[in-house]
């Protein structure tokens, strides 16, 4: 079949406009009193309590759908789940609905959930991708969890929100773009507006405001989290950031610097389409994955399949290349380039690295490109983004192709094409500080008033580089007087082979809620967090030789250490040292 670039301006499936939201909640007359707010500092939740959630006024003055009272074990937080939710009630609105460029409905949706008993605490589920639909707000702490484990379970108030479009309404997901006012709302107005009326919402409902607020996001959620720590320091007092798109518009440009080069390596069909998921069959990619880990995987001190430090290893894909004619064990020149020149990222026509310009950073900055690890090339690492498979195209196609023309260059054109960009003249066209760029590294206020930040990524992630988040880090331990004094309030931990936000062979499940509620309550920074690997992980677990066990343990160990074997059962965490 022809796999060729599609055209981006194909519109997504149904095209149904937003839900209408009724303004009321219940099913009684309109003379029928509402039930007064509870007593000042109650921590319990009534169904009757719930019905009448929409009769108070609250901040941003939301316009409400339908309540519900969920029972106790009636739902799940996904179908994955062992564990059936608690009884609670489902609150559904919208923040300042309108009419936005070419007819198109706006508002910013949310969903907030509020247990019978609760915790006193507040939780805001990051979004993903470029949102559009509104998540069930059940409070997913690891996307690698299965929906077991949530923060709703726990006793937290939970809250979501598409920020401020619905795919459904678009021609594509990223068309939101062509109207000034979503760009901001998705950029940061959003989450700021949902935060505050859900915090308005818990303290109409159990006559309290939360005790602590916590912000929890992988991908645009870990984004997300920092601009609250960048623009709203106030809002909350522990932020989970993980695997952050902090920087959407450099790093898309490394995606597509990706696709080109990939697409050298990569077949044609008859019609001259490109055959992507061909230029590195599977054999190839095993090669990869078997040489890196030869090479590699002792460099923490046992031979386990996994590299805990993969900056300490120089592994170079030139040892694959054949010396003769192409065959299932080496790759040709092709493929070797098409890999070295992703990992070293967009140059120009000189060989000059890609300047962002512009952005509110002290310099212009190169783009980055990607970290080889043990994940690189299994199935959820770049092939996924870069190759695809035979009966789908590279992921890549509906994260950076797809936003490029709407929201990375000014003006927005839907007719320009991503994967014929010149990179002498493509900085040029780039957004400059657009709404949704989080790389502000004058964090103070937060830090000021005690807040506590839990930065993390995986190592083999395919779209954001964690190279990213390590240059943020270093910046601001370079703008707050150094390691110890930027480890008192903000912490990285990188994740050795894990794909994004999950996935890879990787221990890509733990426990991050934990983590920095104890920092923020008890003030015990974590050193250290124990990590394990998944059963539901097999294709990642087994793609490395030796496999991993389902039930490996590690730690992950606070940036700059890494884990090192020191002795004792190599398949648990505690005969690991970070050092």
């Amino acid at each position: 079949m022809n796999t060729g670039f599609p055209s981006h301006l194909s519109k997504v499936a149904g095209g149904a406009l937003l839900l209408s939201l009724a303004a009321c909640f219940g099913g009684g007359d309109d003379d029928d009193a509402p039930t007064p707010p509870p007593a000042s500092g109650a921590r319990t939740l009534s169904e009757a309590a719930c019905t009448s959630v929409g009769s108070r006024t609250y901040t941003n003055s939301p316009v409400f759908g339908a309540s519900r009272w969920v029972a106790e074990g009636a739902e799940k937080a996904a179908t994955t789940a062992t564990t059936a939710l608690p009884a609670h009630c489902v609150v559904q609105g919208t923040i300042a609905p309108r009419t936005g460029v070419g007819g198109v409905p706006y508002g910013i949706q949310f969903e907030l959930r509020m247990p019978a008993a609760w915790n006193g605490r507040f939780f805001f589920q990051g979004g993903g991708g470029t949102d559009g639909s509104v998540s069930p707000a059940t409070g997913i702490i690891n996307s690698a969890d299965g929906g077991n484990n949530v923060a709703l379970s726990q006793g937290y108030a939970v809250v979501s929100t598409d920020g401020g479009h619905q795919n459904s309404t678009l021609t594509t997901t990223a068309a939101f773009g062509a109207d000034p006012q979503a760009r901001i709302d998705w950029g940061y107005n959003a989450i700021d507006k949902t935060a505050v009326t859900a915090k308005s919402i818990i303290q109409g409902s159990y006559g309290a405001a939360p005790d602590k607020s916590y912000f929890l996001g992988c991908s645009n959620g870990g984004r997300q989290g920092m601009m609250f720590t960048q623009r709203f320091p106030d809002a909350f007092d522990g932020v989970v950031a993980g695997a952050p798109v902090m920087d959407l518009g450099s790093i898309t440009a490394a995606e597509i610097w990706g696709l080109q080069q990939f697409a050298k390596a990569a077949p044609r069909d008859s019609t001259g389409g490109i055959v992507w998921s061909q230029s590195f069959s599977p054999a190839d990619r095993q090669l990869f994955t078997d040489a890196y880990v030869k090479t590699c995987d002792a460099t923490d001190g046992v031979a386990d399949g996994m590299v805990q430090n993969p900056f300490a290893c120089g592994f170079d894909p030139a040892v694959l290349q054949c010396t003769g004619a192409k065959n299932d064990t080496c790759w040709t020149p092709t493929q070797v380039a098409a890999v070295k020149a992703t990992v070293a990222g967009p140059v120009t026509s000189s060989g000059g690295p890609v300047r962002v310009p512009g952005y509110s950073l002290p310099r212009e900055t190169p783009v980055e490109g990607y970290v080889i690890d043990t994940g690189w090339m299994t199935p959820s690492g770049q092939p996924s983004r870069l190759i695809g498979t035979a009966t789908s195209l590279p992921g890549d196609f509906a994260f950076g192709a797809v936003q490029v023309p709407y929201l990375h260059i000014t003006p927005p054109d839907p007719t320009f094409d991503p994967l014929g960009i010149n990179w002498d003249t493509y900085p040029n066209r780039m957004t400059i500080d657009p709404p949704w760029l989080s790389t502000r590294v004058d964090i103070s206020a937060f830090k000021a008033r005690g807040g506590k930040m839990i930065f993390y990524h995986g190592i083999s992630d395919p779209g954001p580089s964690v190279s990213n988040t390590i240059n943020y880090y270093n910046r601001l331990v370079q703008l707050n007087g150094g390691l110890t004094a930027t480890q008192a309030f903000a912490r990285l931990f990188m994740v050795p082979a894990m794909t994004h936000c999950s996935g890879g062979p990787s221990t890509d499940s733990f426990d991050q809620l934990s983590a920095i509620v104890n920092w923020v309550e008890k003030g015990v920074a974590p050193e250290q967090i124990v990590a394990r690997a998944r059963a539901a992980n097999a294709s990642g677990l087994t793609s490395v030789k030796p496999a991993i066990p389902a039930d490996r343990t590690r730690p992950l160990c606070a940036y700059p250490k890494t884990a090192v074997y020191k002795s004792g059962n190599v398949e648990k965490a505690e005969s690991f040292v970070c050092q």
